[in-house]
């Protein structure tokens, strides 16, 4: 982004948070303000994977069948451990055939595609639920948290704590005070009654 739009988009939020800063929404204006003002880290990734695919549309190949179909059984075994043969037998070619086509077509190897996609997923997970990192980095299969948090940060540049933090979709769950703070427990009991 150029310094002038980001000057633009940052008066544009302070008028946000001016006008619903005080209403009853003013957590939602919290909660969604890193979604509906975009950042510009995660809006400048979507543009270079836009502006590579539409520049190297013309000079990339259109994906074979068997490159076809071992994208889609990534993405339907993404939880699973990788496994370079299950997906050569799944692609119905050998492992090294479908490395270099697979790399032809999308610049990366099968499991370098498979760890971004886990990413991605995981980045979906922190957005949108409570889950502990531990239970998101397992969903998106990576289940051991210190590869979950490693790869993450390669891929990303920041840990999945600071990234829920800054990109969560939700507002902070309310928490129950207990029942002493119930209306029908305070109240005083007749006696005789249970």
């Amino acid at each position: 982004m150029r310094p002038r739009e980001v000057d633009q988009l940052g008066r544009a939020e302070e008028r946000a948070h001016a006008l619903l800063g005080s209403t009853p929404q003013a957590d939602l204006a919290s909660a969604a303000r890193d979604v509906l003002i975009p950042a510009p880290l995660r809006q400048g990734a979507a543009v270079a994977h836009a502006r590579s695919a539409a520049a190297g549309s013309a000079h990339r190949p259109v994906p074979s069948g068997m490159v076809e179909r071992a994208r889609r059984w990534l993405v339907q075994h993404l939880a699973d451990p990788y496994d370079a043969h299950a997906l050569a037998q799944a692609a119905a070619t050998s492992a090294r055939t479908l490395a270099r086509h697979f790399g032809a077509t999308h610049g990366m190897s099968p499991h370098q595609y498979l760890e971004r996609l886990r990413v991605e997923h995981a980045c979906v997970l922190l957005q949108t639920t409570y889950l502990p990192v531990e239970e998101v980095g397992r969903a998106s299969g990576l289940p051991s948290p210190g590869t979950f948090r490693r790869v993450f940060l390669k891929h990303t540049g920041e840990r999945p704590a600071d990234y829920r933090q800054r990109y969560r979709l939700r507002t902070q769950r309310p928490r129950w005070a207990g029942p002493a703070a119930t209306p029908s427990a305070a109240a005083p009991r007749r006696a005789g009654r249970l």
